[in-house]
């Protein structure tokens, strides 16, 4: 684990802090960026590789908005989330967010293809990395449009 600390009056959104974190890479196969609220359970790293290895695509990335919950135990299992588009903003920004898109039960096997891409759980190969750099000058809106483009092209 490398750490990059940088007082809150120095911040420059997240975009920014995103590309200070992808400068700490040194060579590590695979990248997992999560958001600072995620919380992890039993078992989760053997998942995210099984679920990638089932892509059968060496840059396939798996992304989505994780279900909600509160501290310290209460996790909210009755949705698996999709994303959705959500509306262009007053500026002109597309926006999505997540929509429950299966219940437990009727989770897929393995990964679907998907159009978009959320910013707060991406895994994949760190060839992203390379490829698809973060944008230290986009603040916060427009990032994941952003990454979804940019992954898929």
């Amino acid at each position: 684990m490398r750490i990059h600390g940088v007082s809150a009056k120095e911040g420059k959104g997240v975009c920014w802090a995103r590309s200070l974190t992808q400068q700490l890479w040194q060579g590590e196969e695979f990248t997992l960026q999560i958001d600072s609220h995620m919380r992890f359970e039993p078992g989760w790293d053997e998942m995210l590789f099984s679920m990638w290895h089932d892509c059968n695509n060496k840059k396939a990335v798996l992304t989505c908005y994780p279900p909600g919950y509160t501290p310290p135990n209460d996790c909210d299992r009755r949705w698996i989330f999709g994303m959705g588009a959500k509306e262009f903003d007053e500026g002109g920004i597309f926006r999505a967010h997540g929509v429950p898109a299966f219940t437990p039960e009727e989770f897929p096997k393995t990964p679907i293809p998907g159009a978009f891409a959320s910013a707060n759980m991406l895994f994949g190969p760190s060839s992203i990395i390379h490829d698809i750099p973060y944008d230290p000058y986009l603040y916060f809106f427009g990032e994941e449009i952003m990454l979804a483009v940019r992954l898929w092209t």
